[in-house]
C-alpha cells in the first residue's frame, strides 16, 4: 500500500511539473493572456469487452468526449492549448482513434463503426476542423493540419478504403468521400484558399492532389470505375482543374482496364477538364 500510495504521489508531483513547465515554456511562465491551467472537461463511456480510452488535457477549457461501444475499440486523445475539442465515437470491434490537438480552438470530430478501422488526426495552430466518419471495415484516415482556418472533410464506406490529408498555412479545404473497396486518396495542399474535392466509388481507384503556391487553386477528382488513377499537381495561382473517370456502357470486361489522367497547371488562371469513360484511355494536360 506504501509503495502504491508512493507512486500516485510521485506520478501527481510530475504532471504538476510538467504542466508548469509547458505553462511556462508557452507563456513566459504562470498566468499570461487572461487564461492558466483549469476547466479542462473529460467524458469517457464504454460499453462491451476490452474498450480502451486515454485523455490527456494540459491547458485551458479543453473538452474531450469518448463513446465506445463493443469489443477492443481504442481512443487516445491528446489536448494542448486551450479551447480545443475532440469528440470520438466508436462502435463495433477493433477500431482505433488518435486524436492529438495543440494550440486553441481546434475541432475534431470521429465517428467509426464496423471494424479495424483507424483515424488519426494532428493539428496544431488554430481554429481548424477535422471530420471523419468511417463505416464498414478496414479503413484508414490520416488528417495532418498545421496553420490556420483548415478544413478536412472524410466520409469511407465499404471497405479497405484509405484517405491521407496534409493541409498547412491558411483556410484551406479538403473533402474526401470513397465506398466500394480498396480506394486511395491523398491531398497536400499549402498557401491560402485552395480547395480539393475528391469522391470516388469502385475498386481499387487512386486520386493524388498536390496544390501549393499563392492559393485560390481549386482540384475536383471523381472516379467510380476500377483501377483509374489521377494525378493532379497545382501551383500559383486561380488555376481551375476537374477530372471525371470510370465505365462505359457496352464495353463489358474492357471497363476493367485502368483510365489514367495527369494535370500539372503552374502560374495563373489555368483550366483544364479531362473525363474518360471506359478502359485503357489516358490524357495528359501540362500548363504553364
Amino acid at each position: 500500500m506504501k509503495l502504491q500510495l508512493s507512486v500516485l504521489v510521485a506520478a501527481i508531483a510530475l504532471s504538476t511539473s510538467a504542466m508548469a513547465s509547458e505553462e511556462g515554456s508557452h507563456h513566459g511562465g504562470g498566468h499570461h493572456g487572461g487564461f492558466h491551467n483549469g476547466n479542462n472537461s473529460s467524458t469517457i463511456d464504454q460499453t462491451g469487452y476490452g474498450n480502451s480510452a486515454d485523455t490527456n488535457q494540459m491547458g485551458y477549457s479543453n473538452s474531450t468526449t469518448q463513446l465506445q461501444t463493443g469489443w477492443r475499440n481504442d481512443s487516445e486523445v491528446m489536448q494542448r492549448g486551450r479551447d480545443n475539442s475532440a469528440d470520438v465515437t466508436q462502435n463495433g470491434w477493433a477500431n482505433r482513434s488518435n486524436v492529438y490537438q495543440r494550440g486553441y480552438s481546434n475541432s475534431t470530430d470521429v465517428s467509426q463503426s464496423g471494424m479495424h478501422n483507424k483515424s488519426s488526426v494532428t493539428q496544431s495552430g488554430r481554429d481548424h476542423y477535422a471530420r471523419v466518419n468511417q463505416t464498414g471495415m478496414g479503413h484508414a484516415s490520416d488528417i495532418t493540419q498545421s496553420g490556420r482556418h483548415n478544413v478536412a472533410l472524410v466520409e469511407q464506406s465499404g471497405s479497405l478504403n484509405d484517405s491521407v490529408i496534409v493541409q498547412k498555412d491558411e483556410s484551406n479545404y479538403a473533402k474526401v468521400t470513397q465506398s466500394g473497396t480498396k480506394q486511395f486518396s491523398d491531398i497536400y495542399q499549402s498557401g491560402k484558399d485552395q480547395v480539393a474535392i475528391t469522391t470516388q466509388s469502385g475498386y481499387g481507384n487512386d486520386a493524388i492532389v498536390v496544390q501549393e503556391g499563392m492559393g485560390d487553386n481549386y482540384s475536383s477528382i471523381g472516379q467510380t470505375g476500377y483501377n483509374d488513377l489521377a494525378d493532379v499537381y497545382q501551383g500559383g495561382y486561380d488555376n481551375v482543374s476537374s477530372v471525371r473517370q470510370g465505365t462505359a456502357a457496352g464495353l463489358g470486361m474492357m471497363n476493367l482496364s485502368s483510365n489514367t489522367a495527369t494535370i500539372v497547371q503552374q502560374g495563373y488562371s489555368n483550366n483544364s477538364s479531362v473525363t474518360q469513360m471506359g478502359g485503357a484511355n489516358t490524357a495528359n494536360v501540362y500548363q504553364y
